[in-house]
């Protein structure tokens, strides 16, 4: 999927990518015989899930969660001041530019897909083993949309800012479940539609407000060297 999509940026990129992630959502939901289908797997086992009570329960794998949110970030942070991670931002900033400095812009991107993909599919199975049961209607196009607006909100280009950014999201996808639960006189698909405008009105306020993300990108500094004494003019 990356090689086809090298020379893709922008909408059209996430245009391919968000179709190529449907086609694999159906393919899942009819070969029965590798992912039962629309049944889904269930009976996925769980961390000490029968000894501990559901409360436990809970609270061990949101440590577990959050060890793995925090090592992915460490990871990530380092890479991102890396020369590895600057010659991504110059790809990101302007492709032509990095190919003249001589730096394979396709096998960068290949790489940068490679690595996305390992840590989702790392969350995916921390869904999976949380739930016990996954299937591929769980995963509907609203679920990418999602994401992109937790790292939109939280700051393109900044760790911290997609992890603030999803924090955010769930925390507006969850009160408000609550909160249209307080409207009298409503259906509960009436609930809904009130509960997704809320979401999606209150997200456009922190982008309008905050363009460039509650927590915007700052480029780490580079310590250049300095000259001996001798060479100084």
């Amino acid at each position: 999927m990356a090689l086809t999509t090298a020379r893709l940026r922008g909408d059209y990129l996430a245009i391919i990518t968000l179709g190529f992630s449907e086609v694999v959502r159906l393919v899942a939901s009819n070969e029965i015989w590798l992912t039962h289908g629309t049944d889904g797997i269930s009976g996925i086992p769980g961390p000490w899930r029968g000894r501990l009570t559901p409360a436990e329960f809970n609270l061990l794998y949101l440590s577990l969660v959050a060890l793995a949110v925090a090592a992915v970030l460490f990871v990530l942070e380092r890479l991102r001041r890396s020369p590895y991670g600057r010659v991504l931002r110059a790809i990101r900033d302007d492709e032509q530019v990095a190919e003249v400095a001589g730096k394979p812009v396709r096998r960068f991107k290949v790489e940068a897909f490679a690595l996305s993909a390992a840590i989702l599919g790392l969350a995916g199975g921390l869904y999976a083993h949380y739930t016990s049961f996954i299937a591929p209607d769980a995963f509907v196009p609203l679920v990418t949309i999602y994401v992109v607006l937790a790292l939109t909100a939280g700051g393109t280009g900044n760790n911290w800012g997609a992890v603030l950014g999803a924090g955010l999201v769930v925390f507006f996808l969850e009160s408000t479940r609550f909160a249209t639960a307080w409207l009298p006189g409503l259906a509960p698909v009436q609930v809904a539609a009130v509960r997704e405008f809320v979401i999606g009105v209150s997200l456009i306020l922190v982008l309008r407000l905050r363009p460039a993300g509650l927590l915007p990108e700052r480029l780490p500094r580079i310590a250049l060297p300095v000259a001996p004494t001798s060479e100084r003019p």
